[in-house]
This record gives structure tokens, C-alpha cells and sequence, in this order.
């Protein structure tokens, strides 16, 4: 769904953006315009593996970082250096 590309992407929300966690395994998301159903599974109290979030090496998903408070949301998938450059993904969302 989203482009990747030779840098560490940080996208910093717009407003009407939301990602919505559903106890059931599921994310309804809308980023920059674009609306998504994305399916997640937690790890701990900060980690997260959402398959099309971040980049799958070897057909495993990338273990990403989040946090959560009443006002904020921060999702970050680990950033890779290859010879082509960095590859990530960070999304922060304010409320």
C-alpha cells in the first residue's frame, strides 16, 4: 500500500488520519487520505507485529514499537541500512 523508499519514512499525521485497534486483531487505519483494514498481533506491553507495517525480511514481519496515551499514538518498525539506504516506518498521531 505505501511506497517504500531509499530513507526512514517519520510521517507526522494530518488531520482526519486515525488508526483504530480493535481487540479483535484488526486495525482500521486512514493515513494521509487512504483508508486500510490491517491485521496486528501484540507482543508486550510495547510491541506489536503488524505485517504490512515496515518491511518483511525472510517472510517475517518486522517486531515494531508502539505507544499509546490519551492523546497521542506512535507506531515504529525497526529501520534497516542496506546499500540502498535506511528503510522504516514511523507513524505519530495527536489527538
Amino acid at each position: 500500500m505505501f511506497p517504500f523508499t531509499n530513507h526512514a519514512v517519520d510521517y507526522a499525521g494530518k488531520p482526519g488520519d486515525y488508526f483504530n485497534v480493535m481487540t479483535n486483531g484488526l486495525i482500521y487505519m486512514k493515513e494521509n487520505g487512504v483508508a486500510d483494514t490491517l491485521s496486528y498481533s501484540s507482543l508486550t506491553d510495547s510491541t506489536i507485529v503488524i505485517p504490512a507495517f515496515g518491511i518483511t525480511l525472510n517472510g517475517v514481519p518486522p517486531i515494531s514499537t508502539y505507544s499509546f496515551t490519551a492523546t497521542t499514538m506512535r507506531i515504529a518498525s525497526p529501520t534497516f541500512a542496506i546499500p540502498a539506504g535506511l528503510f522504516g516506518r514511523t507513524i505519530n498521531l495527536y489527538r
